[in-house]
């Protein structure tokens, strides 16, 4: 799930940027979510880009990777989860990855 984001930072953001990149990841918990934030520095874009990627057709657009991940895990999750897009031209770009928080419950077996 995190990977084609973090490819997106590198190939989209990163590459054609002058200067250094820096990509940033963090896992935290926000009240009962999960968040996997990919942030970089790279080259941005416009929101109107944005919304091309994440409501053009698979077959007619070549990045794709934003909208599969956020179809998947509506799919798996439901609606209240999903994608987190902040971008701005020539500053960089912040995606999070929103997810229910669960814990495991380690229950004790007496044998």
């Amino acid at each position: 799930m995190i990977q084609p984001i973090v490819e997106n930072s590198v190939v989209h953001g990163i590459e054609p940027k002058k200067g250094r990149g820096i990509i940033e990841i963090k896992i935290y918990r926000k009240e009962d979510y999960l968040v996997i934030s990919v942030e970089d520095n790279g080259v941005g874009m416009e929101n109107l880009e944005l919304e091309k990627i994440l409501n053009e057709d698979q077959e007619n657009y070549s990045k794709i990777g934003l909208k599969n991940t956020l179809e998947r895990i509506k799919l798996f999750y439901g609606n209240e989860y999903g994608l987190k897009i902040e971008t701005q031209k020539n500053v960089g770009t912040k995606v999070d990855i929103i997810l229910p928080y669960a814990t495991l419950r380690k229950e004790r077996v007496d044998v």
